[in-house]
């Protein structure tokens, strides 16, 4: 993977999965340790975006107080709330509507993250800074993720 529209694209998917994955699960405890899961990749995902790249963006287009970002920032800030409401409605009748709030949000913010601010990061950065951020995406990615069975 050489860009950070691909990279992360891919991880929204990997995110989709697990979220999937809870929704189906019958069992309260699988589905705590699923949603466990999707939060800390979540909120990874969220870390990658603001520690990392937002700060490399704003820097490269001088955007920081207006912009992308900003936005972005709103609605992690709005999809963590989200995430602590899901977590409190884990076995609850609550539950179907704090996710739908929250899949509300999540699928309107991927979409701009994908066609819009991936892409611009992607051409607005020079292909070293890319390639190292990419690598320490990935090596941070392979410290989530369950290691492979036999």
């Amino acid at each position: 993977m050489d860009s950070i529209s691909a990279l992360l694209g891919d991880d929204h998917d990997r995110l989709d999965a697990i979220l999937a994955q809870f929704l189906e699960e019958d069992d309260l405890p699988t589905a705590k340790k699923l949603f466990a899961a999707f939060d800390l990749g979540l909120r990874a995902h969220i870390d990658w975006e603001e520690d990392l790249l937002f700060p490399a963006f704003e820097e490269k287009t001088r955007m920081t107080d207006s912009g992308p970002t900003v936005v972005m920032r709103m609605e992690h800030a709005e999809i963590k709330q989200h995430l602590l409401h899901i977590q409190a409605s884990i076995g609850t009748k609550e539950l179907a509507s704090a996710v739908e709030d929250l899949l509300q949000v999540l699928f309107h913010h991927n979409q701009k993250e994908e066609r819009i601010l991936y892409p611009w990061i992607d051409r607005a950065l020079s292909p070293k800074r890319l390639a190292s951020m990419i690598q320490r995406i990935k090596s941070e990615q392979e410290k989530l993720l369950p290691p492979a069975t036999p």
